[in-house]
């Protein structure tokens, strides 16, 4: 896109909670790479619902949008359309 390469990283904060169990956040970044798979630039942590579990599967370009999936909560997938607007808003191109 744009002469360069975007994808979606997922984070994830690994924590124990006062009981004892583990639990996590989870988070994505929009990262985008030079033709030379360099770092470019790295967008703020952001979610796409607002879940505790969310976890980016796949990025995909499609005429003036971009095509995210992803799941949510361990329970369900979505697929959501992202204005390629949105996308330079978030990266700077």
């Amino acid at each position: 896109y744009k002469n360069h390469y975007i994808c979606i990283t997922h984070e994830v904060d690994l924590y124990w909670t006062e009981a004892g169990r583990k639990d996590a956040d989870y988070w994505h970044r929009m990262i985008v790479l030079d033709k030379n798979f360099n770092i470019v630039h790295a967008s703020e942590p952001f979610t796409f619902m607002n879940g505790k579990i969310e976890f980016c599967v796949g990025l995909t370009i499609h005429r003036d949008e971009f095509i995210a999936t992803f799941g949510y909560q361990d329970n369900a997938a979505y697929l959501t359309r992202i204005p390629t607007q949105i996308i330079d808003g978030l990266t700077g191109l």
